[in-house]
């Protein structure tokens, strides 16, 4: 099952990811279907806001991946989600990063899905 923080990421649910987080919610839980943490979950459903949030929580967070060995800015890449690469880049994710199954680049990725603001924020 999904737990009330992975929920609450994926609803974008601000307040209450803050509660959970400051009650001790775990934010390295996974689903069992898709291997999500509720930052892959907020990657996906572009809440910036709360990748913000988790990432400023625990750092750690950052080394998720994947069922398909997906980094988190590579998942925000694919889905096109602008703000999230922008945030992720900052936190000092290499713009270079490739994917560890597939071997794409950031830049691949963002033009296979044509994601052009995307594409020129990985260029800056």
């Amino acid at each position: 099952g999904k737990t009330p923080l992975i929920l609450a990421a994926t609803n974008g649910h601000e307040e209450i990811v803050n509660i959970l987080l400051s009650r001790g919610a775990d934010v390295h839980i996974t689903t069992p279907a898709t291997n999500y943490t509720a930052l892959l979950i907020a990657i996906e459903f572009g809440h910036w806001y709360i990748v913000e949030i988790l990432i400023k929580h625990d750092y750690t967070v950052l080394q998720a991946k994947t069922i398909d060995d997906k980094i988190p800015i590579h998942l925000a890449v694919q889905t096109g989600h602008y703000e999230i690469v922008k945030f992720l880049l900052n936190s000092g994710f290499d713009s270079n990063a490739s994917s560890s199954r597939s071997g794409n680049s950031l830049l691949h990725a963002a033009a296979r899905q044509g994601h052009f603001l995307v594409l020129n924020q990985i260029l800056e």
